[in-house]
């Protein structure tokens, strides 16, 4: 996943994300508005997947991120929420 736009998706199941991407991204950006998820850096292997198993020891931060993420699709991402943005744009 390298693209901003894919997290729509992935935000949408309601699950944790784990993006190995550029950190300075604007999709690490858009990671950490959403606080739906990790950023490790793109090409480490082992953060990938140190990352992953902590989030399978801890069941409780992997939901609390999924909810946020899906909180985050619905609310920023969602139809409503992107006529809203664009309404403040245009005042």
């Amino acid at each position: 996943m390298s693209v901003p736009s894919k997290l729509t998706s992935y935000f949408n199941s309601g699950r944790p994300v784990v993006a190995a991407v550029d950190p300075d991204g604007a999709t690490a950006d858009e990671m950490r508005a959403a606080n739906g998820g990790v950023v490790v850096q793109s090409g480490d292997p082992q953060a990938l997947l140190d990352s992953c198993i902590a989030l399978r020891m801890d069941p409780f931060q992997a939901a609390q991120l999924g909810a946020s993420g899906l909180r985050f699709r619905q609310d920023t991402l969602g139809e409503t929420g992107a006529i809203d943005a664009f309404a403040r744009l245009l005042i």
